[in-house]
């Protein structure tokens, strides 16, 4: 998601009061940051869960992950710190780790013999595979909560300015 066009006035009145606009911006984008990643949390928690050993197949796509891939969601899932690059500050929603899903014996990759990493069972829930149904999780975190996050986002640079003020 990308907020900028209505925040340029609050960017540069924190410009005007000499304040550190990098902290600023930073508190309130993490204000904004939160609220997306609550939804997509939520969204994983609505992700159907199967422990069968059904493997899917492109005449029989599968429309399920494991207990073990779902807990691995939730925990890998966060927020990366402040970044600024070329003027632009951000922070990212992502996955880190591996879950303790232990994949098949008959699978000859040796890295997904004992771990599967989060960002890849994440990639493939959300658009799905050839032999997995996509079932979206974060785009629709991000469209449901775009005006909430730009009015939070507002609200906090207004109490920093306020404050600032005072």
């Amino acid at each position: 998601m990308q907020v900028g066009n209505g925040l340029d006035k609050y960017i540069a009145e924190l410009n005007k009061l000499a304040i550190n606009t990098s902290e600023v911006l930073g508190r309130s984008i993490y204000v904004g940051a939160d609220i997306v990643a609550d939804e997509v949390r939520k969204n994983i928690e609505k992700i159907p869960v199967s422990n069968s050993p059904k493997r899917g197949t492109q005449s029989d796509p599968i429309d399920t992950i494991t207990s073990a891939q779902k807990t691995g969601l939730l925990q890998g899932f966060g927020i990366s710190g402040l970044a600024t690059t070329d003027g632009i500050t951000n922070v990212k929603l992502g996955f880190d780790g591996y879950n303790s899903q232990v994949a098949s014996t008959s699978v000859k990759r040796k890295w997904t013999e004992k771990r599967q990493a989060n960002i890849m069972i994440a990639r493939a829930v959300e658009g799905g595979t050839s032999f997995r149904r996509k079932h979206p999780f974060v785009a629709p975190a991000v469209r449901a909560t775009k005006k909430k996050v730009e009015a939070a986002m507002a609200e906090q640079l207004d109490k920093e300015i306020e404050k600032a003020i005072k």
